[in-house]
């Protein structure tokens, strides 16, 4: 009766901390939904795309993975610097660092504008942490952005050799692939809409240049139709084959700029 008793208590225990522990984990996702849909909200004031709140979304949980990291992944100084600051701080940093990634034309005084209750002291604050630890909250990231933007100067220059393009016109369909990139208003389409599209300004702006477009769809693997529809949202965003140049400059400038800081 006693053993019977003792494992009955052992038994009761464990089922106790079972359902503490899945408590713990729905009370999280609870909030974590709560603050994807804070995320959708101040992305919708600040005028912003899914694929660049999605990337926001990405950098928060990233965050709450380092709060409430899995057994044996613990980083007690890393999980410091996040555990005291509040979720609309934390969501309002992370839009910041969203749009230093992406390029994406939003100021920090815009960001602090839009979040509400966060004073310019804490944004400043939690972004300076989240830069601390970049290399474990950001890393995928930046080498997800690295890498589209490899891929699709590629394309231009592999396709546009198989359809005997003069070099000067793939240079120039390079650049505005490039500046596409920067820009980020094709952020998320496949990188062959992106070549092709660049090709297909670049191939408008050299009139000597004949080619036949049913040949550019077929290497591309685009209908036309698309190419036509991403280069003028393309040409919408500013971006062709005289400006292109100028926007590679620029970006190239700030670069520098933000290196010697």
């Amino acid at each position: 009766e006693v053993l019977s008793l003792t494992v009955g208590q052992t038994h009761g225990t464990r089922l106790g901390n079972m359902r503490q522990v899945a408590d713990k984990a729905t009370l999280r996702q609870r909030k974590l939904n709560a603050a994807f849909n804070d995320i959708r909200h101040m992305g919708d004031k600040l005028n912003l795309k899914t694929v660049h709140t999605d990337v926001v979304k990405e950098i928060y949980k990233n965050i709450e993975n380092i709060k409430y990291p899995k057994e044996g992944e613990e980083k007690p100084s890393v999980k410091r610097d996040f555990s005291g600051l509040r979720s609309e701080v934390v969501i309002a940093a992370c839009f910041y660092c969203a749009a230093k990634i992406l390029d994406v034309p939003r100021s920090i005084k815009d960001v602090q504008r839009e979040a509400g209750n966060v004073t310019m002291r804490e944004l400043r604050n939690a972004y300076n942490r989240i830069k601390k630890h970049k290399r474990q909250l950001l890393g995928k990231l930046r080498r997800k952005k690295e890498a589209q933007s490899i891929r699709a100067s590629k394309l231009v220059r592999r396709y546009a050799n198989d359809l005997n393009i003069k070099k000067v016109v793939a240079n120039t369909a390079e650049r505005i692939a490039d500046a596409v990139t920067k820009n980020g208003c094709l952020e998320g389409k496949k990188p062959s809409t992106i070549a092709g599209a660049s090709l297909l300004i670049a191939l408008e702006a050299s009139p000597s240049e004949h080619i036949d477009i049913k040949l550019v769809e077929e290497a591309f693997g685009v209908t036309i139709n698309t190419l036509r529809d991403r280069a003028r949202v393309i040409k919408g965003n500013g971006i062709n084959a005289e400006s292109a140049a100028k926007i590679l400059e620029d970006a190239a400038a700030a670069e520098d700029s933000k290196r010697k800081r």
